[in-house]
């Protein structure tokens, strides 16, 4: 009886370390087949994922920068055109002045240009 007992005892332990060398064996492939997932979406699929959103919000983004940005901008380029014509409408003014005044007076005058 002794013997029979002891023979199923080791069959039992002998079919349990099986059944856990399986287990141990097929969580090993597991997770090795994770660390390959994880590997490949690091490597490969978040960059391109990471780009898409990027773009996307680049996308959006662009026409708010541009409509925040180019009105004042504009008025920027607006006045500067707009006083520099009002310089040079006042210089050629003054130079028909002068030269209504040589017309005048006779005078030799000098004008520099700037």
């Amino acid at each position: 009886m002794e013997k029979v007992l002891k023979a199923h005892v080791d069959a039992m332990w002998a079919r349990l370390a099986e059944e856990n060398a399986k287990r141990e064996k097929l969580e090993r492939e597991r997770v090795q087949q994770v660390t390959t997932l994880l590997t490949n979406f690091v490597s490969k699929d978040m960059p391109v994922a990471i780009e898409r959103v990027f773009k996307k919000e680049f996308a959006a983004i662009g026409p708010v920068v541009a409509q925040a940005v180019l009105p004042p901008l504009q008025n920027v380029v607006a006045t500067t055109v707009s006083e520099s014509f009002q310089v040079n409408f006042l210089c050629l003014h003054l130079l028909s002045l002068a030269s209504l005044w040589l017309v005048i007076y006779g005078k030799d005058i000098y004008v520099l240009a700037y």
